[in-house]
């Protein structure tokens, strides 16, 4: 082959690559007269072309497939959210039943504290296994280039707890419940608890489906608020359903969620945003503990940032119901009330603040995190001094623009991350939290149940909450700008990119205005 006849050949195959990224047809941008080649170059040059297409070894063959719509996994884990919402004003009662049963407890105040604490017990021990798990789940994601599997397995995992209640709920014996606590336990290996959810993947499969930042940290808020949806209805439903029927409900709802799962829910196809690399691009499943740090440096603050806030989220949302029922005499009604507040508060939030927070006010991740951490703050303190219940419910409603923290960390971790570790990061996030929600509820279980026999200091517990929230902001204030920075300096185009994202944000949003008008 001649020298001609190679840069003829490499000069294609660079026109084809260009052509493929901007997303257009094989020859809608440039004609023949823009190659300098003779007549008799023409069809050799079609060849070339019509092998790249065809061949499974070039990008072209990878790269067919288009990116699936980030709304597709709404099913798929939307379900085991609400039967959780479903589930969580009886499951006091279904747990204090059974622990009277077997004599542990006798009056309501005893079985209520039993419950608290092996309710804490068993969703620590399930958060420290399944925080190892999401890692390496994450890890081997982006390695294998397939986030799809993990969502399968979840999926049909987070059956098995309400099943096996719904199946044994008619029985008359405590083995069935005690089996209960070993399956919540064993189930955590996959990551999900029947009483929490984790779906590690579920962030890095909206980077996979989305590049526009913006609109990323959109459609973050409103997966949230689709979630806390359910806190609007199917509290209510589970306060009036009997007991043991709510419980078949649950288990419907997490079959439909495997169900969708197993055949319908597409890959994400991770890496599309390096399409030219394709498998080349994936790290081996341990490549990320070799980054060097400025390449992690926002990611470990966001995660110090997690780690903080989880450890007193986890802790006074876990005993949160306990605290009304004891303190403040709610009932089950009462508190599908008090959660159907967040619900409503949240869904407003993470869709109308957050859109206005971003397009009228021009906030960024960084500041919206800030007002987050300063509504937990405000939320926990007006728990602590609530003496009523529409105070108690006023407090739940600042609950709802504290939610704006998970969008707003998950997006500077989208944005401030090697892409190859996207899945790796995301679960590390998850992961965080998950020692959070080991350690929160421990430490802040045996404080309430501290607290309640010394009347006094009743409150205690929500007062440290807000001053570990408000050490989180301090956080997020002074450290987060400057490893952003650091982030930006070391990592090569960086300063460039982020302009041309917001590029892409500004023509998402006018093609949506378009749509719109």
């Amino acid at each position: 082959m001649s020298t001609v006849d190679l840069e003829l050949k490499s000069h294609s195959v660079v026109v084809y690559k260009r052509q493929y990224v901007r997303g257009l047809s094989l020859f809608s941008s440039w004609t023949w007269a823009d190659l300098p080649v003779t007549g008799r170059h023409r069809g050799y040059i079609f060849l070339i072309e019509l092998t790249l297409l065809c061949s499974e070894d070039m990008p072209s063959a990878r790269l067919g497939a288009p990116v699936p719509s980030p709304w597709l996994v709404c099913p798929s884990v939307l379900p085991v959210f609400w039967g959780i919402a479903l589930v969580s004003p009886v499951l006091i009662e279904i747990k204090e039943e059974y622990f009277r049963r077997i004599g542990w407890c006798h009056s309501s105040s005893e079985c209520n504290d039993v419950q608290l604490l092996w309710s804490v017990l068993t969703m620590s021990i399930s958060a420290l296994i399944s925080c190892f798990t999401g890692l390496l789940v994450g890890a081997y994601s982006d390695s294998r280039g397939k986030r799809r599997t993990y969502f399968v397995l979840n999926s049909v995992l987070a059956v098995l707890p309400p099943l096996w209640l719904s199946l044994t709920a008619l029985k008359t014996g405590v083995s069935h419940m005690i089996g209960y606590f070993v399956l919540e336990i064993l189930i955590s290996l996959a990551g999900v608890g029947p009483e929490y959810a984790r779906f590690p993947l579920l962030n890095a499969y909206v980077v996979d489906c989305c590049p526009q930042p913006q609109r990323r940290m959109r459609i973050y808020g409103a997966l949230m608020a689709l979630t806390l949806s359910g806190n609007l209805v199917f509290p209510m439903i589970g306060a009036e359903i009997h007991t043991f029927a709510i419980v078949h409900l649950w288990a419907l709802l997490c079959i439909c969620s495997a169900l969708y799962t197993i055949f319908a829910l597409p890959e994400s196809h991770p890496g599309a945003r390096d399409r030219l690399m394709g498998a080349r691009s994936r790290p081996r499943p341990f490549d990320w503990l070799h980054l060097p740090p400025r390449a992690t440096i926002v990611l470990r603050t966001c995660l110090e940032v997690r780690l903080t806030i989880a450890v007193a989220d986890s802790g006074i949302s876990q005993s949160i119901n306990s605290y009304l029922q004891s303190a403040l005499g709610f009932t089950a009604l009462q508190r599908a009330l008090f959660a159907a507040c967040i619900g409503i508060s949240g869904l407003l939030c993470n869709t109308l603040l957050l859109r206005f927070l971003q397009n009228e006010c021009e906030w960024k991740a960084q500041r919206i995190l800030l007002l987050a951490l300063l509504c937990y703050a405000t939320h926990y303190l007006v728990c602590a001094v609530a003496s009523s219940t529409d105070v108690a419910l006023f407090g739940g409603t600042l609950a709802g623009p504290a939610m704006l923290g998970s969008s707003a960390l998950a997006a500077l971790i989208a944005d401030y991350t090697p892409s190859a570790i996207v899945g790796t990061a995301m679960a590390s996030n998850n992961s965080i939290a998950g020692i959070g929600s080991a350690i929160g509820p421990i430490i802040f279980g045996m404080l309430f149940v501290w607290t309640r026999e010394h009347g006094e200091a009743e409150r205690l517990p929500f007062a440290i909450a807000s001053l570990i929230a408000i050490l989180a902001g301090i956080l997020v204030y002074y450290r987060l700008p400057k490893a952003i920075q650091i982030y930006c300096e070391s990592t090569p185009g960086m300063e460039e990119m982020m302009p041309r994202e917001r590029m892409l944000d500004d023509d998402q949003s006018s093609e949506d205005d378009e749509d719109n008008g």
